[in-house]
């Protein structure tokens, strides 16, 4: 017989996140990388709202002052519809959808950042998904000029890599620092 598992939601929350993604980097099927990426954000976003923690990108408190007065609703609707698309069926059987993989990348980057303001903690994972992130995208960020510089050089090392070999190379770092 198999010994049962003891798990806290945000043990949950790291082994789902991991899993989506070391998928992600393996350039697996996306939908599956983002029903498990959509499970640990709703996770997070639980979790977040019980501790009284800033809302995530996505929530409907976020919302407010960003779009238009009362349609909040239909913007929290569009950001969820393939994640509902996914799972149920109830309502659409027969439907289909256009779904759009890249939006996997922003659901992981935002899951790891609130994981570790939540915990505290990190792991190699989460940290290539956070590099990754800031080396695809150095000007939605504000940093200090030498680190933004650092990350512009970086683009041209990242550009000559497939997303799995960067995977394993940053892992391979990331493991050999000790995190």
């Amino acid at each position: 017989m198999n010994a049962k598992l003891k798990l806290s939601k945000l043990d949950c929350v790291r082994r789902q996140l991991e899993m989506a993604i070391e998928l992600y980097f393996m350039e697996r099927d996306p939908v599956s990388i983002h029903t498990l990426a959509s499970a640990d954000y709703q996770l997070l976003i639980d979790i977040n709202k019980h501790r009284g923690g800033k809302p995530l990108l996505i929530e409907f408190e976020s919302l407010k002052g960003r779009v238009i007065p009362g349609k909040e609703k239909e913007v929290m609707r569009l950001m969820s519809e393939a994640e509902n698309f996914f799972k149920h069926a109830d309502r659409d059987p027969e439907g289909t959808i256009d779904f759009s993989p890249e939006s996997n990348e922003g659901i992981l980057w935002e899951s790891t950042d609130k994981y570790r303001e939540l915990t505290g903690e990190t792991s190699a994972p989460l940290q290539v998904m956070n590099v990754w992130f800031q080396i695809r995208h150095p000007n939605l960020f504000t940093y200090e000029n030498w680190k933004k510089e650092k990350l512009l050089q970086a683009q041209g090392w990242f550009k000559s890599l497939s997303k799995p070999q960067f995977y394993k190379e940053m892992l391979g770092a990331a493991l050999l620092s000790g995190r």
